[in-house]
């Protein structure tokens, strides 16, 4: 799984086109914080995330990673 990250970053960056970075939590086995600075420290400009949500418990998970990824961008 961690593994997979240097490889797949240095793709992502050598494709001159947009890329969509998904499954960067790894089915929850990453940390969601910890995945979304990852991913939006390298990614290019242009590249998006697409990331899914089992919310469980938690009506409140999308509204709080919607959050988390504003914060994250912000800094």
């Amino acid at each position: 799984m961690l593994a997979d990250l240097a490889p797949a970053v240095e793709t992502i960056q050598t494709i001159q086109k947009p890329c969509i970075g998904y499954k960067i939590m790894a089915a929850g086995r990453i940390d969601a914080q910890m995945a979304f600075e990852y991913a939006y420290d390298h990614i290019k400009p242009g590249d998006v995330v697409n990331v899914g949500m089992h919310r469980g418990d938690n009506d409140d998970m999308v509204k709080e990673n919607a959050a988390m990824v504003q914060q994250i961008l912000a800094e």
